[in-house]
């Protein structure tokens, strides 16, 4: 019989045995070889270097904009992405909002968050100071790391190649500067949640809805509705329209509106824009965050499988393997067509999306649509 050392009945405990065990394992890891969420092994350190933070979210979103520069951080299953600025421009729609940085910018999900933490340096744990958040099944949807003096914008890295939640590349200076620390406590007290106890609730993942078959579709109504969009915003309306997934109206839309390109495409389109300065838009989100950066990349990097972005103040991870469906899709909006370049998984889930940045209303630039249509030539 296993001694009760040998049994820890507290999830912090197992956490705990788990890290002497294997040092270098990330908390997501942890939590799946522990078989809980990362929200609820991050809340059962509460009371002990975690404080639980109360919403409104948006509250505490506008609130992290005293402590200056931070990098955020959201991500999926196959991507993430990392960004330097700061928490401005924060605003709130109700059950959406959105943070308009020059360097932050997150379209925000609200109903969808469930909990959120100050986290504070533990290297028995391997966390770093830090506010996360999570929905309200327990899946992180994004955090917001202090940068130390000298921390912004240098990525590092080692030479596995992994994300920042994984192994390696850029991670935060250890508890940013001594100015963030006192700020963070200030945070703390002022957004505490009254409740400190630990055992966060988690609800069960809801299943989607099974697709409709091809033939129930209303093809040519999807495809006229798709033809008269406006706002790239509408596309999702107009999947709730017709009942059907996002890669199943790519299929049915016509080859002229979307079509198959190969899986390592965005390593065409990334190292093409780099070469001609062309900038760029990529969208990496999950269901409570999507985060937008805009501008021209610069460092392209392939390491193990991972294939990275390292610019300063600004770093993307992709791992390959996870995309097993790529697009090129054109939307019409009222200034002229948008052409982008879109990464699924296997479940049908949106990795990424790449697209030409546009001056605001006027068309996309020409060198954009050169690099990306004759992608179609490659599948």
């Amino acid at each position: 019989m296993s001694s009760p050392q040998a049994r820890p009945d507290s999830l912090a405990a197992r956490w705990r045995e788990l890290r002497t065990r294997e040092p270098r394992i990330r908390a997501r890891d942890a939590a799946r070889r522990l078989q809980v969420t990362e929200g609820e092994l991050v809340d059962s350190l509460v009371g002990r270097g975690v404080t639980r933070l109360r919403g409104p979210w948006i509250q505490l979103l506008k609130a992290l904009e005293p402590l200056g520069a931070m990098m955020a951080l959201t991500r999926n299953e196959h991507c993430v992405i990392e960004k330097d600025g700061v928490y401005r421009r924060v605003e709130d729609f109700g059950h959406m909002g959105q943070v308009l940085d020059e360097g932050i910018d997150l379209r925000l999900f609200l109903t969808r968050w469930g909990a959120a933490y100050l986290v504070r340096d533990d290297e028995a744990y391997g966390l770093r100071t830090s506010i996360q958040f999570f929905d309200v099944h327990g899946h992180a949807v994004h955090k917001a790391y202090p940068r130390g003096e000298g921390d912004a914008g240098d990525s590092g890295g080692d030479e596995e190649g992994r994300s920042e939640e994984e192994e390696g590349l850029p991670q935060p200076a250890p508890g940013g500067d001594l100015g963030a620390q006192v700020t963070l406590e200030g945070l703390a007290m002022e957004m505490a949640d009254p409740d400190q106890d630990p055992g966060l609730v988690v609800r069960p993942p809801v299943p989607a809805p099974p697709e409709k078959p091809d033939d129930e579709v209303d093809q040519p109504g999807l495809r006229d509705a798709w033809l008269a969009l406006q706002d790239t915003h509408d596309f999702h309306r107009l999947l709730k329209q017709f009942g059907v997934g996002r890669i199943q109206a790519l299929r049915l839309a016509g080859r002229e509106l979307a079509w198959p390109v190969s899986t390592r495409a965005h390593r065409e389109v990334l190292e093409g824009a780099a070469a001609e300065s062309i900038p760029l838009m990529i969208f990496v989100g999950n269901r409570g965050v999507v985060q937008i950066h805009s501008g021209v990349v610069r460092k392209l990097e392939a390491v193990g499988p991972w294939y990275n972005v390292l610019d300063p103040g600004f770093n993307l991870h992709l791992r390959e393997e996870g995309v097993t469906s790529s697009w090129v899709v054109r939307k019409p909006t009222s200034t002229g067509v948008v052409t982008a370049v879109e990464l699924y998984d296997d479940a049908g889930t949106q990795v990424a999306l790449i697209t030409g940045k546009r001056p605001r209303g006027q068309e996309e630039r020409p060198g954009w649509r050169a690099l990306v249509e004759p992608l179609a030539a490659i599948f």
